[in-house]
């Protein structure tokens, strides 16, 4: 009887914690990432400098880590930009790190992190001058365009990559301000 009651306890022990890490494995796969605003740093026939923030949302009840990053950037359905990851310097302190994009990035538990993308244009170089200037015209009605793919470790093992494709009106990307943190209709 008590070798039954053990292996009973033993199998539903087993069975709990499979069916926990599967959930969390579920929720690990819906990391959220979606627009949470931009900073326009140059805006003229000679530069166009964007800095589009991010924000990363991790659902799960398990830390993990951005290993990295590999996003193309399109504006009103122009190829402008290829953006990857970088690893931060030395004794760079964790708020400047985070600021500035750098991975590796932890996101704690049930938390979000921000990621910050700077998108700095050529435009002689880069793009055709009507896109230019219909850009510079009308800008708020811009069309921004990031796809690619990042990649995440949990305890030093890494997970698939997961696709990121996100796309909004400029205008559209600044937040609510009375939001403290991003909704899951705000994650794509």
């Amino acid at each position: 009887m008590k070798k039954v009651l053990l292996i009973t306890g033993i199998v539903g022990v087993v069975g709990f914690l499979t069916w926990h890490f599967y959930n969390q494995y579920k929720l690990l796969k819906k990391t959220c990432i979606n627009f949470a605003g931009y900073v326009i740093h140059a805006l003229s026939i000679d530069r166009i400098a964007i800095e589009i923030k991010l924000l990363v949302r991790n659902k799960s009840d398990i830390a993990i880590t951005l290993q990295k990053y590999d996003f193309k950037i399109y504006i009103n359905g122009t190829y402008v930009s290829s953006l990857k990851s970088k690893p931060a310097p030395a004794n760079m302190p964790e708020a400047t790190r985070l600021a500035l994009g750098y991975a590796p990035q932890t996101i704690e538990r049930g938390a979000q992190s921000p990621l910050n993308l700077m998108v700095d244009i050529d435009p002689k170089n880069a793009v055709s001058t009507v896109f230019t200037s219909g850009l510079l015209l009308n800008y708020n009605q811009a069309v921004v365009k990031i796809e690619g793919e990042i990649s995440v470790n949990v305890g030093g093992l890494a997970l698939e990559s997961y696709p990121v494709k996100l796309e909004k009106k400029l205008k559209d990307m600044m937040p609510d301000p009375t939001a403290k943190t991003a909704t899951d209709d705000d994650c794509a």
